[in-house]
């Protein structure tokens, strides 16, 4: 081999096995056959490394990022809802919702500061009753003109 692997190893430690050297030097070498490295085999050998280990930090860098990242969007979406949480916990939530029209009503739930369950149950009780209204009033007015006793 034209290279020193334990020189390349000592240079990085226990973070770059020596198989992987071999492999690397193996790839470089093939391309070196045919047109020289401009840094060499060993330094070009080294500069892959170098690079690799970077990488490497820099997605360690990212994750962490994404994860502040994440904690930021998660403050953002708890300013929307800690105040129906706070109703939600003492257990008046439902009595405000239904204080509030049902257009707000529409509104909180795509903003996704009320929940689902929370919206539905409201919409479909306020539909039942009236429902319940109209029939109730449907009814009213058939009596007082009896139909039935109309003769054709």
């Amino acid at each position: 081999m034209e290279i020193n692997i334990d020189r390349i190893k000592n240079r990085f430690g226990d973070k770059v096995l020596k198989e992987d050297i071999v492999k690397i030097y193996q790839h470089l070498k093939r391309i070196n056959d045919v047109i020289k490295l401009r840094l060499g085999l060993e330094e070009s050998i080294v500069k892959y490394f170098k690079s690799k280990l970077n990488i490497e930090i820099c997605k360690e860098n990212i994750s962490k990022l994404n994860t502040e990242i994440r904690g930021y969007q998660n403050d953002m979406r708890l300013l929307n809802i800690e105040e129906f949480d706070d109703l939600r916990q003492n257990g008046s939530l439902m009595n405000f919702l239904w204080n509030i029209d049902n257009q707000k009503l529409e509104e909180l739930h795509n903003m996704g500061c009320i929940r689902g369950e929370e919206y539905s149950e409201i919409k479909l009780e306020r539909f039942r009753n009236n429902r319940d209204n109209y029939s109730k009033n449907y009814n009213e007015i058939n009596t007082d003109s009896d139909v039935s006793r109309i003769v054709m």
